[in-house]
């Protein structure tokens, strides 16, 4: 028979098991997301016009945005800037939780 000290080892370890299996559940999430937002980047670049005429205002920062065909291609940018952004955060919450317990 076993005594509470070893059932209670016991216990912490399969607790320990199942956050370990959370922890990498959410990490295979952020891995097939990203893979996932990098495909989609692909495409969105490959759907949008590449065509575009010369910038009309020459002298200032940024002008080359207001381009015609350049809408798209900011966008994507920006939108993959903010989701790469929040993955990472993610990860970074995840690595330290791991690396305190």
């Amino acid at each position: 028979m076993k005594s509470n000290a070893e059932r209670m080892s016991l216990v912490f370890a399969r607790a320990k098991k199942i956050k370990y299996c959370r922890e990498t559940k959410k990490l295979n999430f952020c891995k097939a997301a990203t893979a996932l937002l990098s495909v989609l980047l692909l495409c969105c670049t490959a759907l949008f016009p590449t065509s575009y005429k010369s910038a009309a205002v020459a002298g200032y920062c940024g002008a080359i945005l207001l381009i015609d065909g350049m809408g798209g291609y900011v966008l994507t940018a920006v939108v993959t800037f903010i989701i790469a952004t929040v993955i990472t955060v993610m990860c970074i919450k995840i690595k330290n939780r791991r690396d305190r317990k």
